[in-house]
């Protein structure tokens, strides 16, 4: 049997110092065939999954590209641009370690998902700058310059004089919403949610991260009925949504992974019981596959054809 090899060149995170830390890492690979020779000038599928834990740890985030490597067989792709399933990039918690990049070839169609190729890696060192963002507390003293001023030299400490301490020459902070102010310590907090409907996040929460901070919700009705094509607008119509859903705008097809989720969840009611509904899941540009909720084995069914139309998002 024929057997692909790949050679890892590289995964960095792509940051400018001076700017906001972006949403994705660069990765590249060289494609070579069994007889060592390069794969080049060829349009090949990708399936990328960020693993936890170990190579044979939970993927808490997976999606799927199509490149095409260059006249010396480099593939050069961004990990967090691709088409995910189920969570986006965003949510992944880099605190919560170690991670394992995971790769999937199909050297011989764009898009396909033949995987004939299957390699995992350790991520040694935790993107920093994506780290950073997820901190969940930032402690420590502030160290205050400016003189404090009492009546007269011999005059003793105030309150007032205390209270200015959390305050600079131009600006006096405030806690706001997850930060806390006490004496001369700033902390920070992050919120933990628990599994079923959760108003202030849209529907019912059927998917949750190891550390209860991210996960997926799915909607508490169904945004009516229609094409494949048609998904995308009824989804992005808010008269669509219940007063709950109407509060978020990233609405989208679920996948059928994340609909086999829902079921096995306490969340199943509010699949229904009796209808089909679009996946976001293409067969071919004319097929596309739906669901039938209690018994979760997807169906091919025309794109033209009306089906349920329900939402997922992810926090």
């Amino acid at each position: 049997m024929k057997r692909i090899y790949t050679i890892i060149a590289g995964v960095m995170l792509t940051a400018n110092v001076l700017a906001q830390a972006p949403e994705k890492m660069s990765y590249q690979a060289v494609i070579r065939d069994v007889s060592n020779n390069l794969i080049a000038n060829q349009a090949i599928g990708m399936q990328i999954s960020i693993l936890q834990g170990g190579v044979t740890g939970f993927a808490v985030y997976t999606e799927t590209q199509s490149p095409t490597t260059n006249v010396n067989g480099l593939v050069s792709i961004e990990i967090g641009t691709g088409i995910p399933i189920g969570i986006n990039f965003s949510a992944i918690d880099w605190s919560n370690g170690p991670y394992f990049i995971k790769t999937e070839t199909d050297p011989t169609t764009a898009g396909g998902s033949n995987y004939t190729i299957s390699g995992t890696s350790q991520l040694i060192s935790v993107p920093y700058a994506l780290h950073a963002k997820t901190a969940e507390s930032v402690t420590g003293s502030i160290i205050e310059n400016d003189p404090v001023y009492a009546t007269s030299p011999s005059a003793s400490i105030t309150s007032t004089d205390i209270a200015n301490w959390n305050n600079d020459s131009v600006n006096v902070y405030h806690a706001g919403n997850g930060i806390s102010i006490v004496n001369d310590t700033i902390s920070a907090t992050e919120p933990t949610y628990s599994l079923g409907v959760n108003p202030s996040l849209g529907g019912c929460v059927f998917y949750l991260t190891p550390n209860q901070k991210h996960g997926l919700v799915i909607t508490t009705n169904f945004q009516g009925q229609g094409t494949w094509y048609a998904a995308v607008d009824s989804i992005s119509n808010p008269v669509n949504y219940n007063s709950i859903g109407k509060q978020f705008t990233d609405w989208r097809l679920p996948t059928i992974h994340e609909i086999n989720i829902v079921y096995n969840s306490g969340c199943s009611n509010e699949l229904g019981w009796y209808n089909y509904m679009w996946t976001a899941q293409e067969i071919n540009s004319s097929n596309a596959n739906a669901i039938y909720s209690p018994g979760p084995t997807p169906i091919s069914y025309a794109k033209t054809t009306t089906q349920y139309i329900k939402a997922v998002r992810s926090f």
